[in-house]
């Protein structure tokens, strides 16, 4: 409630001193994607209650939130080269660019697809057929953050490639915003983690290698 608040005000503020930019519903969408980003980081369950009350759109999230952040992660790509400017290409960083916006926004799109078909059985009121696709488009917001904190970091660390791993976390607290069937909640977890951590990273791996 207290970090809902902060956020709130924040955003408010933030809004009432940028002027007409941030008054602009496309930028003022993107802030609230943002917002819900940080409440999953936070405090998951109440992101998706907040989420659920709110009931947002999943395709205009996803087109003013997800795929601006997505655009946002390209670019902090290639700040590498302000770090290890002997070894930077354009073209290098070019390809990690579009290795890593393509990953997620192949991720999402496959993600709303398959949740679409496969949650319905495993779910105990058909109302949250309605919530399946903002599922995808958060978590593969929360990824792109991760790899933007990659990229703005001055040297390669192995805990990045780990921290998807705590997506579990945000996954565990979907099974309520749901309404996932509590036999059937390991089923669940399971199909979001082969979603939402593995697909990403192996299609980032292909991607890396043809482009």
């Amino acid at each position: 409630m207290v970090i809902s608040r902060i956020l709130s005000t924040f955003a408010q503020h933030l809004s009432a001193d940028a002027g007409f930019f941030l008054v602009n519903p496309l930028t003022t969408m993107f802030l609230q994607y943002l917002k819900t980003l940080l409440q999953l980081i936070l405090a998951p369950r109440k992101a998706w209650d907040d989420v659920a009350e709110d009931n947002p759109s999943a395709t205009l999230m996803a087109e003013r939130g997800l795929y601006p952040l997505l655009a946002i992660m390209a670019a902090t790509a290639f700040c590498h080269g302000l770090y290890n400017p002997d070894t930077f290409t354009v073209a290098s960083s070019l390809m990690t660019a579009l290795a890593q916006f393509l990953s997620l926004f192949l991720t999402q799109l496959i993600a709303r697809s398959v949740l679409e078909s496969a949650l319905p059985p495993l779910e105990a009121d058909r109302i949250a057929y309605l919530r399946n696709e903002l599922v995808p488009v958060f978590c593969t917001g929360l990824l792109a953050l991760i790899n933007i904190v990659a990229n703005l970091c001055p040297i390669e660390l192995a805990i990045f490639w780990f921290l998807p791993v705590l997506l579990i976390i945000v996954f565990w607290h979907t099974t309520d915003y749901l309404f996932i069937k509590t036999d059937k909640t390991g089923a669940f977890m399971g199909l979001l983690t082969v979603l939402l951590v593995i697909v990403p990273v192996l299609l980032n791996f292909i991607l890396s290698l043809v482009l």
